[in-house]
């Protein structure tokens, strides 16, 4: 017999309500789920389109997974995602939730599956009387987001009451965004950060008819990746933590965006040069992150773009971005001479926005590091596999191509292994959440690249890592593992040391070297930049990091906590722009 949703909501929220003069409960419904998950490619297409058609009645927040492989958008935001799934006690995806209460399981699925979620479900949840009206608006001026509002009780409630605001975006298409493996080519209402944090903020415990309670929070979008501005949304819900049931929810679908200037461009990033560069003559294409900065639609931009100092070149662009959509411009090719212990950079900038002068010229310039291949003549390669270890193999590649060596899945190769996804019995396949060391000999000068294959496509993920030290057992390569396919950096047997950039770290210091428990970490940076600080162990494993958002030019003086480690040597990676700079530091107690 199909179960009555109205009571099982009912059995939950055990505040005390009057029911004079209430409102509809807007039907909260939350998901997680995950870019990489089969089951959510299938559940997902007729999941959305029953939201889509209760626009008016539901407010939908969604939390992509770090499980079961590859999701860029987890990555956006996995501290707060993994708050809410331990939140929920959700163990598996696609789960979904209605009003704080797992989807029932009454189309022979399984519990919390997003498939069981009915019409007749959603029109039961809505006709259920809330002790509270909500409203919300938010803007954007520039990168400040306001939003207000306001929580008022229409009878009388009682709980551990929480008020949860989520800026999301609507819709996030893979096209923008390497989404994952299981074919969806759209996201929606993506979870992009909780204002005030994951657990909410206090309301009082007891309301009474009439009680108010204002909302009014700002929030500087800078440090949010945000791949489409105009899909922002935000929504705010308030939930009993004693026993999750949600009162009300309400949404804000349409963002106003302002900017306070009608013409202006901005360059953020230069995309494509986390590979390094080998010694010699190297030409390359840059790859720059554009912007419209200004209230008019950006239809052209001059570029403007220099290596090493050299001879500037300009590229033309046209098109038609919106107040603060971005795209990425691959630019004409430029060629540079990389020489050992000399600095090497990019410089870019953009003028002209349709033809006329940037109203504000403060972020048209950008620079990037042109990083010199790092010196070795063997190098050490460290490898934690995720947990389908059976997918990976990788290989050192000599000037003209040739294999210098090569180990994991031999059946995989450089191509991937075209449609075999490797197994457990294939030669030298890894196990699971295993760590393997090789040491390579590099036999000659030259230009190498160490080459790691995912047969799946999503990369080494869930606790997996790639390192390489040199012969001296500094880290000289940390392959990001979200790689997808396939990822690669380069390296040389000649004596080439890392850059300076005008980006660069001047000074970088920590003290006490040994630490017993806090260590004091100093910096100095000639421009603003976004900077991370991070511990990684011995066997390359990220142990602890710590992200201060954009800093001012100058010096810098910022606590490491390391009380909670074991003892033993770390290395401290300073992240500045595009800048890395690594100390040794040991531990003991």
């Amino acid at each position: 017999m199909k179960k009555n949703f109205t009571l099982l909501l009912a059995f939950f929220i055990t505040a005390s309500l009057s029911l004079t003069a209430q409102s509809n409960r807007v039907v909260m419904v939350e998901e997680a789920t995950q870019a990489s998950c089969g089951p959510c490619a299938g559940q997902n297409p007729a999941f959305d389109a029953l939201l889509d058609a209760n626009t008016d009645k539901v407010v939908v927040l969604k939390y992509q997974t770090s499980w079961p492989g590859f999701d860029q958008m987890n990555l956006d935001n996995p501290g707060e995602v993994q708050d809410r799934v331990d939140y929920y006690g959700i163990s598996g995806v696609p789960n979904g939730f209605v009003n704080g209460v797992g989807i029932t399981n009454d189309c022979n699925a399984y519990d919390w599956a997003p498939a069981c979620l009915s019409q007749d479900e959603i029109d039961a949840a809505y006709d259920e009387m809330s002790a509270f009206d909500m409203t919300l608006e938010a803007s954007v001026l520039d990168d400040m987001m306001t939003i207000t509002g306001s929580v008022t009780a229409t009878g009388d409630a009682s709980g551990d009451l929480r008020l949860r605001i989520a800026i999301t975006e609507k819709t996030i298409n893979y096209e923008d965004v390497p989404g994952g493996t299981n074919g969806e080519t759209k996201y929606h209402h993506v979870l992009k950060k909780f204002v005030g944090g994951s657990a909410g903020i206090a309301l009082e415990n007891t309301w009474a008819a009439g009680d108010t309670y204002d909302i009014n929070e700002t929030f500087n979008l800078t440090d949010l990746t945000i791949y489409t501005m105009g899909e922002l949304e935000v929504v705010a819900f308030v939930q009993d933590d004693n026993n999750k049931a949600i009162h009300q929810a309400v949404k804000d679908d349409q963002v106003a965006l302002e900017s306070s200037y009608d013409v202006g461009s901005a360059l953020l990033d230069v995309t494509n040069v986390s590979e390094s560069f080998c010694s010699g003559t190297q030409t390359f294409s840059p790859v720059v992150e554009l912007q419209n900065k200004g209230n008019d639609n950006l239809t052209s931009a001059l570029i403007t773009y220099s290596a090493n100092g050299g001879t500037a070149q300009t590229y033309e662009w046209t098109g038609n971005l919106p107040i603060f959509e971005k795209t990425e411009v691959t630019l004409n090719p430029i060629s540079f001479t990389t020489v050992p212990t000399v600095p090497g950079y990019l410089d870019v900038n953009v003028s002209e926005p349709n033809g006329m002068a940037d109203e504000n010229a403060a972020d048209d310039d950008v620079s990037a590091a042109l990083r010199n291949a790092v010196t070795t003549n063997t190098i050490e390669l460290s490898i934690r596999t995720d947990f389908w270890g059976y997918e990976t193999y990788w290989a050192v590649l000599n000037p003209i191509g040739g294999i210098v060596a090569e180990g994991g899945n031999l059946n995989i190769g450089l191509d991937g292994g075209g449609l075999n996804q490797g197994t457990e019995n294939d030669p030298g396949a890894y196990a699971s959440e295993s760590l393997y060391e090789e040491t390579v000999e590099i036999p000659a000068d030259g230009c190498y690249r160490l080459v790691v294959v995912d047969s799946y496509g999503d990369g080494i993920v869930g606790g997996g890592y790639v390192f390489v030290r040199n012969s001296e057992n500094d880290i000289i390569i940390n392959l990001p593992t979200t790689f997808g396919d396939s990822g690669e950096a380069s390296f040389s047997n000649a004596v080439i040391s890392d850059i300076t950039t005008p980006e660069a770290v001047s000074e970088f210091s920590i003290n006490p070297n040994p630490v017993t428990d806090v260590a004091m970490v100093n910096f100095s940076m000639a421009k603003n930049a976004k900077t991370t600080i991070s511990v990684v162990d011995a066997l390359g494993k990220e142990v602890l990091a710590e992200s201060f958002g954009t800093l001012a030019s100058g010096t810098h003086t910022r606590e490491l906590q390391m009380n909670s480690l074991a003892n033993g040597v770390y290395f401290v990676r300073l992240n500045a722009g595009n800048t890395v700079v690594t100390k040794k530091i040991t531990l003991v107690k």
